[in-house]
């Protein structure tokens, strides 16, 4: 994983993503096989990298960016679960400790579903 650019904006708008990921894409050039763009959960910059990259890479969201939205709701058991279910290498594992999330506190998944529908665990990563 390397960080390739960074921007300084006065606000974080769609318009301004618009035209950091449009050059961004431009720089990069032609998109080499398994692109994956690594965000935090920001829902316009979301939006943008569909818009600028119409699918043609994966689109993953930083895990230690959810943790610190989901602990300032949730705390105690459901915790202890989090951090295994985004290093689960197979879906089988993951799956399992969904599970467990959803028995010590089934108002996450909801959350989990709502707020943070990228990519953030291992068994989930097309490469």
């Amino acid at each position: 994983m390397y960080p390739v650019a960074y921007g300084i904006f006065g606000k974080e708008t769609n318009a301004n993503w618009a035209w950091f990921m449009g050059n961004l894409k431009k720089a990069i050039g032609t998109l080499p096989p398994g692109l994956t763009i690594h965000t935090d959960a920001c829902k316009g910059l979301a939006y943008v990298v569909n818009k600028v990259f119409k699918g043609e890479v994966e689109h993953r969201e930083c895990f230690r960016h959810l943790m610190a939205n989901f602990r300032k709701k949730y705390k105690g058991e459901v915790l202890k679960y989090m951090w295994p279910c985004a290093w689960a290498c197979t879906t089988r594992r993951h799956d399992a400790l969904m599970e467990k999330i959803a028995t010590s506190c089934p108002k996450a998944i909801a959350f989990l579903n709502k707020h943070h529908k990228l990519i953030w665990s291992r068994s989930k990563f097309s490469k």
